[in-house]
């Protein structure tokens, strides 16, 4: 490349739309559902750009990483979104089921039906707050993931950087 600064990895919206649909469809296969692939071509052609950014200047390395996980964050977030709730109903109707069995050896075999029915109810009223609060988890996690790469970057690869430029000769 003669001139890096112009340097623009797609041309157009339309040519970063079609590099996914290719990516894409090279990626479903058996082993992967269309959802899979076509998050998989994002987040590579994501990649790729923050990547081609950093290397051309217009971002720094710490704007990429908290870049990446900003996106990382968003796409658990959206993920747990649309499979969330449906998790915890279940696990709320698999613990009253549990309950029930336990229950059915002195009361009898409606205790599981009953419990159950109790487990189906408490997961539908709790996964509305628990959707609330693990998104807001999933997001204090990507804050935490930026606040452990800065102290990693300062308090580890810096000084060991600087071990081994004296150790080694280089500047």
């Amino acid at each position: 490349m003669d001139n890096v600064d112009s340097f623009k990895m797609f041309n157009s919206d339309e040519e970063r739309i079609e590099i996914k649909k290719l990516l894409s469809s090279y990626l479903y296969n058996e082993d992967t559902n269309i959802e899979s692939a076509a998050m998989l071509s994002d987040k590579a052609v994501f990649e790729a750009e923050t990547a081609c950014d950093v290397e051309t200047g217009k971002c720094t390395e710490q704007d990429a990483v908290e870049n990446l996980i900003d996106r990382q964050t968003a796409r658990v977030s959206v993920w747990f979104s649309e499979n969330g709730k449906e998790i915890v109903e279940r696990a709320f109707e698999a613990a009253g089921i549990g309950v029930g069995i336990l229950l059915s050896r002195w009361v009898g075999p409606n205790a599981i039906l009953i419990s159950r029915k109790i487990g189906q109810v408490l997961g539908r009223t709790v996964s509305k707050t628990a959707e609330i609060l693990i998104d807001k988890g999933i997001r204090k996690i990507g804050q935490f993931g930026k606040k452990l790469w800065n102290w990693t970057k300062e308090k580890v690869a810096r000084p060991l950087y600087e071990k081994m430029k004296k150790t080694c000769n280089f500047s």
